[in-house]
């Protein structure tokens, strides 16, 4: 999940990250649109898929798979069935 999310930020991103690292207020306007669309995108999914998938599985195991598909149907449009 780690690579699909930092490859799909983009280097733009990252090169803005890079630079200015910690100095929110110094990242460009399309950085922090990237990054709050990201979050919001990866978060809300998976809380989604927390209560939706719902079964008698551990609650860590539930967020992990609930976790995975939010990323997948974030960077690639599909999601597994």
């Amino acid at each position: 999940m780690f690579l699909i999310i930092t490859g799909g930020i983009g280097f733009l991103t990252w090169d803005d990250f890079v630079k200015h690292r910690q100095h929110f207020k110094k990242y460009r306007l399309q950085t922090k649109i990237v990054l709050f669309t990201t979050s919001i995108l990866l978060v809300l999914p998976a809380i989604f898929f927390l209560f939706a998938e719902y079964s008698d599985e551990p609650v860590k195991e539930l967020w992990l798979h609930s976790s995975f598909l939010s990323v997948t149907a974030r960077t690639t449009g599909t999601l597994f069935q």
